[in-house]
């Protein structure tokens, strides 16, 4: 579940994003690129009180060394990152995921051992305009190159689960695919 804090602002968010987790979303990423280190750094710990309040974690998509500050659980490496790095960049017990989108990025993240990757676009997404989408047939061949766990993601819905793990994906990262449905905790418990 990656979050929307921008577009509906603050207290919205956590509102909906409590909801969310007691609905049974379990992993959240933080990923609001326009902010601030320090308006980051106290949203993150808000975030993080609330999964860790519902047994859930929380992933930054920033700076590695960001993490203690914001009582995060690990780091969500966009793809420069991923592919500027030369060791995975956390301890073992903390979380490390990377937004890949073809095998060169998936063969880095499985070398630096991380724990997962999302993989995308796999369709035309409004976060992402323009972006070139893998589809799912692309999607299926680099989820069997690697051996880590993919989600899928760029114009997810919840119908797309099943499609997913066919194509030997993990599951799905959503933004607007859950936050833009009115229903949005049915939407986390199918998922779930």
């Amino acid at each position: 579940l990656l979050s929307n804090v921008e577009k509906v602002g603050r207290e919205t968010f956590l509102r909906r994003l409590a909801r969310a987790l007691r609905a049974g979303a379990r992993l959240v990423q933080l990923r609001e690129p326009q902010m601030d280190r320090a308006s980051f750094a106290t949203c993150a710990r808000e975030v993080a009180a609330l999964c860790h309040d519902c047994g859930g974690r929380l992933l930054i998509n920033a700076d590695p060394s960001w993490v203690e500050e914001c009582e995060a659980d690990g780091v969500h490496l966009n793809s420069a990152r991923l592919m500027g790095l030369s060791e995975r960049p956390l301890t073992p017990r903390q979380w490390v995921g990377a937004s890949c989108h073809n095998a060169s990025e998936l063969a880095k993240a499985q070398t630096l051992g991380l724990d997962f990757v999302v993989l995308g676009p796999v369709r035309l997404t409004a976060s992402h305009p323009g972006a070139a989408t893998l589809g799912w047939d692309r999607f299926a061949a680099l989820c069997r190159s690697t051996a880590l766990p993919v989600y899928a993601i760029g114009g997810m819905r919840a119908a797309d689960l099943a499609i997913a793990r066919s194509a030997h994906g993990h599951g799905l990262a959503m933004i607007s695919g859950v936050w833009g449905d009115p229903d949005f905790e049915t939407v986390v418990r199918a998922l779930a």
